[in-house]
């Protein structure tokens, strides 16, 4: 019971102390001596060991629960990356976003309400003892809970940034989370949801050009995979060319690419396509959460048309979304106003970056990052930049040594 609140039991032979005493307990040096200004004052009256071996853990964390969960949260809702830096000369073990869905890059802190102190306490107590020079959290939807994340760090140690999160590109908007809650039928989100005008809207384009058989919905099959993806990809990157330039936009369509294949083979994706006359008007890929009943938006792309692609395309995806009985409909990096003539609630996102000021030597990699730092290594090796790969080697056994 002790333990689990946060107390620090100390187990010992007591049998030198009498009632009254005044003692001095030194937890590190695991001594008990009698206090200064008593006699005999330094006196060693008892020896004891700590149990267990995280128990200064877990009483800065307010007990052995918020540890766990702590922990926990240290490792699930983050990944690591190894970074060589150029300027420090050695590998620094870097946190970003995992997520539950592939690929999905928005980040949060699951815990129930009542133990958010303890757990984001929990949490930021333990990632500031383990060896990492950087974590982000770019696209943060929990304003609340990211200040009291970063509350808990010390700022004498590691720089902390928190402000909006911005779209990608330079165009400098805020970007936003635009969720749907789904009602049980189609008709009760008509009814409820979009604005009239919207609804308006969404009903002329039915009746206009999907019941008069004008424009075709086409679910992407495990047999039409491969080109579906194909014509996504050259849709979208037309425009990312434009925006990025060709090195940039080349590595996101590569990035892409490996993200809708592994939905695909995992059997998470949905991927209408809209086609008129044989030919492709757009497309939009989707990530299926079927634990939490959800269905995330990811990327879209759509060719110069007169037919309003993109109403079309999350008209039918929602429509799908409430028939499979999901529960919410997130609209991905779409436009605000876009959301929200569907109805769709919006959020700010954060963006929090956290640095260790000047990591001391063993505080920039993580053992865990060995083998991703001993392939860096390589690397360099075969790119004959010798001295790099003895200061990496060098780095990987001492961050093996300390374990």
């Amino acid at each position: 019971t002790a333990e689990d609140s946060g107390a620090l039991p100390i187990e010992c032979d007591v049998t030198a102390l009498n009632s009254g005493d005044v003692i001095t307990i030194r937890p590190y040096a695991g001594t008990i001596e009698r206090a200064a200004g008593e006699a005999n004052a330094g006196e060693i009256v008892a020896r004891f060991e700590l149990k267990p071996s995280t128990i200064t853990d877990e009483v800065r964390a307010g007990g052995r629960i918020p540890l766990m969960i702590g922990r926990a949260l240290t490792d699930k809702p983050l990944k690591s990356r190894v970074h060589w830096s150029r300027s420090r000369k050695e590998y620094q073990t870097q946190y970003q976003p995992a997520g539950r869905l592939l690929g999905r890059t928005q980040a949060g802190f699951l815990c129930a309400p009542g133990w958010e102190v303890d757990v984001i306490a929990a949490c930021a107590e333990t990632l500031s003892q383990v060896p990492w020079t950087e974590l982000s959290l770019g696209r943060l939807g929990q304003g609340g809970r990211g200040k009291r994340f970063r509350s808990c760090f010390d700022k004498t140690v590691f720089s902390l940034s928190y402000r909006s999160a911005r779209s990608p590109g330079g165009e400098g908007q805020p970007t936003i989370a635009a969720d749907l809650s789904l009602p049980a039928s189609f008709q009760a989100f008509l009814d409820n949801h979009p604005s009239a005008s919207a609804r308006d809207d969404i009903l002329s384009v039915e009746k206009r050009f999907l019941e008069t058989g004008k424009v075709q919905l086409v679910d992407t099959s495990t047999g039409r995979f491969n080109a579906h993806l194909a014509i996504l990809l050259s849709m979208w990157s037309e425009a990312e060319l434009a925006r990025r330039g060709k090195a940039l936009s080349s590595r996101a369509k590569d990035g892409l690419q490996r993200l809708l294949s592994e939905a695909n083979d995992a059997g998470v994706l949905f991927m209408p396509m809209l086609v008129k006359d044989g030919q492709p008007l757009g497309v939009v890929a989707h990530l299926v959460d079927r634990d939490l009943g959800r269905v995330h938006a990811v990327q879209g792309g759509r060719a110069p048309s007169e037919v309003p692609v993109q109403t079309i395309l999350h008209m039918a995806s929602i429509e799908w979304a409430i028939a499979h009985g999901f529960g919410l409909y997130d609209f991905g990096q779409v436009e605000a106003a876009d959301a929200a003539r569907f109805g769709a609630g919006e959020r700010k996102l954060r963006s929090l970056s956290i640095r260790r000021r000047v990591p001391a030597r063993g505080q920039a990699l993580d053992s865990a990052n060995a083998a991703e730092a001993l392939t860096r290594v390589l690397g360099h090796i075969r790119a004959g930049r010798q001295d790099q790969a003895v200061t990496g080697c060098e780095q990987v056994i001492a961050a093996l040594s300390a374990e």
